[in-house]
């Protein structure tokens, strides 16, 4: 069996010889020529590596002032929101100032009338009868001295005549 081994190898070791090729011969030019393509193809290579990084530099600016131009929108929106809201707050103090205003004009007229009545009730014998006749009766009607009693109507009172 050995014998028939050792055969064998024998027999295929020139096949497995011939299996592994010689390189041919490279010149020193070819090898410069070689590298300068190599070198060309890294250039190359640089150029494209460069732009890559270059690109998104211009996408990041450009995003930077649409940005810039979106923040300028929103900001004049905010603005013209906030002086609408000075304007509706100035109408409101204004509106309120006006019904103070008013309210002292519309009464200022019946507080001299008041007066009036009040003095006129004081000086005029004629007045001072007909309070004294409706408290005389209020005394004798509940119902009326109720009525009179109420805020809405003029006291009638001993102290008021």
């Amino acid at each position: 069996m050995r014998r028939l081994l050792l055969l064998v190898l024998l027999l295929l070791s020139p096949a497995l010889l011939a299996a592994v090729e010689t390189a041919p011969r490279i010149s020193d030019r070819e090898i410069i020529e070689g590298l300068a393509e190599i070198k060309g193809d890294i250039k190359r290579l640089d150029a494209e590596i460069k732009a890559i990084r270059v690109e998104p530099r211009t996408e990041i600016r450009g995003g930077r002032s649409e940005f810039r131009i979106e923040f300028q929108r929103r900001n004049e929106q905010f603005d013209r929101f906030w002086n609408l809201m000075l304007v509706i707050v100035a109408g409101i103090m204004g509106l309120i100032g006006f019904v103070i205003w008013d309210r002292k004009t519309a009464l200022r007229p019946l507080e001299r009338r008041v007066a009036l009545l009040e003095e006129q009730r004081d000086t005029d014998p004629q007045i001072a009868r007909v309070v004294s006749a409706l408290w005389e009766y209020a005394q004798s009607n509940d119902q009326f001295a109720d009525a009179c009693a109420a805020p809405r109507c003029f006291s009638l009172t001993a102290s008021a005549l």
